[in-house]
């Protein structure tokens, strides 16, 4: 049997051992549904495994109205991702747990040109976690390694109080080379939310782009 990931997701099922006839969670309360075995074999790239719980006894798939479900904590620890369970949203992580890491904390740029990661001000107040683009002309620019990791980058953005009205800057995001998103950044307005997709991103390049007045993102969050 060829395995991946869709399957994995679409086959979840946890917490529960399954008779042939057995209550079962679903969306809002339990039902009864009839599953079927049929010795279900896993193979990983060829190789057969036999799926375990927690407490490592065998968990047999079974099949119900024409799906196959397979544990999924056994099915992707064996495929190397890390499976974890949010029983307060009811959410199961496959891999990254969808926790926040920050901007100059545990994130930091490798590479760095007229960039500095540090706090910022915008609209009267300091924004911690941030990022700040040299004031004068020219393009200036930080990369960052995600390694695919994360699904979003927001936090807000604006020009550093006491910049002049007639300040303009964009600033662009690329994923792998690719554009994502790009925000226009004025002097004299009050700092804005911004939220980007980086689902998949190895490389994110965050670019000042040509201009005067020094641009900002604050408070800035990859999840």
């Amino acid at each position: 049997m060829k395995l991946n990931l869709k399957s994995l997701i679409l086959g979840f099922l946890t917490g529960i051992t399954l008779m042939m006839s057995v209550p079962v969670m679903g969306y809002n309360g339990t039902r009864t549904i009839q599953a079927v075995y049929k010795n279900i074999r896993i193979c990983i790239d060829g190789v057969e495994m036999t799926p375990r719980d927690s407490a490592g006894q065998v968990v047999e798939p079974f099949i119900y109205n024409g799906t196959t479900y397979l544990p999924i904590r056994a099915v992707g620890e064996a495929v190397g991702k890390e499976v974890t369970y949010d029983g307060s949203t009811s959410t199961v992580y496959l891999g990254k747990s969808g926790q926040v890491q920050y901007l100059g904390q545990q994130i930091e740029a490798y590479q760095t040109d007229g960039a500095y990661e540090e706090t910022v001000t915008m609209g009267g107040e300091s924004y911690l976690n941030g990022l700040s683009f040299n004031r004068y002309s020219g393009t200036r620019y930080a990369y960052y390694n995600l390694n695919g990791m994360y699904t979003s980058i927001s936090g807000m953005y604006g020009m550093e109080d006491g910049t002049s009205d007639d300040k303009e800057r964009t600033i662009n995001f690329y994923g792998d080379g690719r554009l994502l998103e790009s925000i226009t950044v004025r002097g004299g307005e009050l700092p804005k939310n911004f939220v980007v997709n980086i689902t998949g991103v190895a490389q994110l390049k965050i670019e000042a782009a040509d201009g005067r007045g020094k641009a900002c993102l604050g408070n800035v969050e990859f999840k």
